[in-house]
């Protein structure tokens, strides 16, 4: 059984508001995540009348991202305190964007919470991926990792009018 899959069978029965609480402590395997440490939270699984209100506490993960400057690949920690999604026995109908729709395993009674802790990981990312402030970066000439290593290269300086990319089409109109 993979650690994010949970057997909800004895959930399913159960009255609106019973709730279980996992503590979870796992390798995670998710597409597009490089994880460099355990995955460890607190799952809680509650009935609700279509499905179950499924929530996850204080987790942080190590991961790897490559630096948006210089290329190379970081460590670095995303913390996530609160996730929290529903997971329901039929899709519905008037829901937009299925594709948000969590459902359950009615066949097994399960629920596989993966998808729901990639997202979360995914919106956590840092907006600006850089290993370090300090980074200078891939020269744009030669390509040389300035890191570490000098280079020579003249950096392009840009003018008002390069910015303008379309300023010539305002003299074709004329």
């Amino acid at each position: 059984m993979d650690q994010l899959e949970f057997d909800v069978s004895n959930l399913v029965q159960a009255s609106t508001g019973t709730s279980e609480q996992y503590a979870i402590e796992t390798d995670l395997h998710l597409e597009g995540i490089t994880a460099e440490s355990l995955l460890k939270t607190t799952i809680e699984i509650m009935r609700m009348e279509d499905g179950f209100n499924i929530s996850a506490e204080d987790f942080s993960l190590d991961i790897e991202v490559n630096c948006m400057r210089c290329l190379e690949p970081y460590r670095y920690t995303v913390n996530v305190g609160h996730a929290e999604r529903q997971f329901y026995f039929e899709a519905p109908e008037d829901e937009k964007d299925q594709a948000d729709v969590y459902t359950v395993d009615t066949k097994h009674q399960k629920v596989d919470i993966s998808e729901m802790i990639r997202q979360e990981i995914l919106l956590h990312y840092p907006a600006n991926q850089v290993c370090s402030d300090r980074c200078k970066g891939i020269c744009q000439i030669c390509g040389k990792d300035r890191n570490k290593e000098q280079c020579d290269c003249k950096e392009q300086e840009f003018t008002p009018e390069d910015q303008k990319p379309l300023a010539k089409l305002k003299d074709l109109l004329k």
